[in-house]
């Protein structure tokens, strides 16, 4: 049961699993890095490039949109485009599915997700008090290690505390690598927001970078948005990018 990639935009998290290559657009270079991600970007290119690498899974935590769905696109791009046989799951799509499947199925889905070379699963936050789920992810997890294959998954929060989650589950996700990305400093906002302007031929003035930072989330699909509409706004009126046009694109 697989779906197909969305059209470019935020990583599309709503389909229950679709192999790879998917989104080409989300891969390493795409990726902004900052200060609290640099380890997790690092980590997520040695767990798909590198053979040697002394850990087979890695846990990735930090909050919305703190690009960590970005880095398991990235990761099962890259694997892809090596040949390696990969797998994305929405942990989401995937409770509910089981939820409302007969024991076997879960079963053979387990067998089936198993066979992977990399399993990405997105959103396990969403295993809290599922015990189902949380019993066929361990079954996952021990398989996948026992083929020597590969594991990355995503939390809003580090293994040791995700609540009511069984601990012979966080105790295995602790077994591999787990990294954290904090959000986003103001300095490492700038950068974003300098860059995706770059990437629209659209030069962002330092005050209207500032002005930016103290009206935006801190989070990238947030910051993805607001320059999107800057530029739509500055192509409708042919104007280079200045406050008051900003105030116009964002309603502010």
């Amino acid at each position: 049961m697989m779906g197909s990639s969305s059209t470019p935009g935020e990583p599309e998290k709503t389909q229950f699993l679709f192999r790879f290559p998917a989104q080409p657009l989300f891969n390493f270079d795409s990726f902004i890095e900052s200060p609290s991600s640099a380890f997790a970007l690092s980590a997520a290119q040695d767990l798909v490039g590198n053979p040697d690498a002394p850990f087979q899974t890695l846990f990735i935590s930090g909050g919305p949109g703190s690009g960590k769905t970005h880095l398991l696109m990235a990761m099962g791009n890259e694997a892809s485009n090596q040949g390696q046989d990969t797998l994305f799951i929405s942990c989401k799509e995937w409770v509910e599915k089981l939820n409302s499947a007969a024991p076997e199925q879960g079963l053979e889905w387990a067998s089936e997700v198993s066979r992977h070379q990399l399993l990405l699963m997105d959103d396990i936050d969403y295993l809290t008090g599922v015990p189902k789920a949380q019993e066929i992810l361990y079954q996952v997890y021990n398989t996948i290690r026992e083929n020597g294959d590969r594991l990355a998954l995503t939390s809003q929060l580090p293994p040791d505390r995700l609540p009511e989650t069984e601990s012979y589950l966080t105790s295995r996700f602790q077994w591999g690598l787990t990294v954290g990305i904090d959000l986003l400093s103001e300095k490492a906002q700038a950068s974003v927001l300098t860059k995706l302007g770059k990437d629209r031929d659209l030069e962002l003035p330092e005050r209207v970078v500032n002005f930016l930072i103290q009206q935006l989330p801190r989070d990238y699909p947030s910051m993805k948005n607001a320059i999107e509409k800057i530029n739509t706004e500055s192509l409708r009126q042919k104007k280079k990018v200045s406050i008051p046009l900003v105030k116009s694109a964002l309603d502010v």
